[in-house]
């Protein structure tokens, strides 16, 4: 009898022993199967160009990476030109500056507050004197710089109001240009109005690029269809428009270097407006990814062109 009871409790036990390793190993692998699900991208999550090695030199700033691509020359240029990147991950934005060939040197900065970074003018002006040394001491170029395109996606477009704002740069910046990358509030009970206290900046640097004086280039994500184009930046887009009177013109089958279809174009002057066709995130970013269109209409030397 009492051999009998041993083997049932073993039995019991091997079977309770049994069911907890199995019970064990489906939690293993249940959490590993959910870790994975995470690790996923999501459904509005870009996707990014293939990243390459471009060739050049990097240097870390202070607030940001400097970048000399390989065909840079300085022998082209009497003073040193630069463009000023805002909001996007520097591998890309330096990928886009390649393609766009131009002979320049490329500063890319990400932060999370451009308005207390640059509301302070010296902040700007010692980043300006960073990239000059430290493009002399590693033997690139002595040359001061001398024109600047100062470029933002998304919201990096703070960073460049703030900067347009000090009127001491006001001969420098000789380029501005916006990748999907001009908001500004609107003003209440009136939810199609923006305010124009917040678009001043970019409205007197418009006016002077309509009149010769300096180039300015903004793409904006414009919905294929009109009771969606309430979208922020077809409205500063239609603002600034109608205060430049620049003219609407409607491309046949026009397309960014991303495919994304061009809709509509406003110009005047150096004043350039492009009316991409999209609404997702995805659409977005293709500004980004494609910024290098824009940068070829800038008023840079171009390297590939000389």
């Amino acid at each position: 009898m009492k051999l009998k009871y041993h083997i049932l409790i073993s039995a019991i036990s091997l079977i309770t022993l049994l069911s907890l390793t199995f019970i064990s190993v489906s939690c293993v692998k249940y959490f590993k199967s959910d870790k994975d699900k995470i690790k996923k991208p999501q459904q509005n999550q870009p996707i990014p160009p293939p990243k390459r090695d471009v060739p050049g030199k990097r240097f870390t700033l202070s607030i940001g990476q400097l970048y000399i691509p390989d065909f840079f020359d300085p022998a082209l240029t009497e003073t040193t030109e630069a463009i000023i990147f805002f909001h996007g991950a520097a591998w890309c934005s330096e990928q886009t500056f390649y393609d766009s060939g131009e002979n320049a040197v490329l500063v890319s900065i990400s932060s999370k507050d451009y308005s207390e970074l640059f509301a302070d003018s010296n902040n700007f002006s010692k980043l300006i004197e960073e990239t000059t040394k430290k493009l002399a001491d590693e033997g690139i170029t002595s040359k001061p710089i001398g024109k600047i395109c100062i470029a933002s996606f998304s919201g990096g477009y703070v960073a460049v109001r703030e900067i347009l704002k000090h009127k001491e740069f006001q001969n420098l910046i000789t380029d501005v240009v916006l990748a999907d990358s001009l908001y500004a509030p609107r003003l209440e009970g009136k939810p199609n109005t923006i305010d124009p206290e917040a678009m001043k900046p970019f409205l007197e640097y418009a006016q002077r690029a309509a009149s010769g004086e300096c180039t300015f280039i903004f793409s904006q994500l414009y919905p294929p269809k009109k009771k969606y184009r309430d979208n922020t930046t077809t409205l500063t887009a239609a603002y600034l428009i109608e205060k430049i009177g620049a003219k609407r013109t409607y491309p046949k089958s026009t397309y960014s270097s991303r495919k994304a279809k061009i809709l509509y174009r406003a110009d005047k002057g150096n004043f350039h407006i492009l009316g991409y066709a999209g609404m997702t995130t995805q659409d977005h970013f293709e500004h980004f990814y494609g910024i290098s269109d824009l940068y070829k209409v800038t008023s840079l030397t171009n390297a590939k062109n000389k």
